[in-house]
């Protein structure tokens, strides 16, 4: 073979190393939002309404704006 016919196939051989790769970076990050969206949805599934508080967390964080805007006048 031409030394331009054997570059040509080493950059094939890398190239097929860097898509196998990238596929397993991929597939793995997929599995991890899958795994990370099973945990929500678990968690979610298993509290109850009275865990979650989102009243009293609102006015909380409502009350802590309003002492750190009169802070500034």
């Amino acid at each position: 073979m031409t030394r331009g016919g054997s570059l040509r196939a080493s950059l094939t051989v890398e190239a097929a190393w860097v898509f196998g790769i990238a596929l397993l970076v991929i597939y793995g990050m997929m599995g991890v939002s899958f795994a990370l969206y099973r945990d929500a949805f678990s968690f979610v599934e298993n509290t109850g309404p009275d865990d979650w508080k989102a009243l009293q967390t609102f006015r909380l964080l409502q009350m802590g704006k309003d002492a750190l805007e009169g802070m500034g006048k």
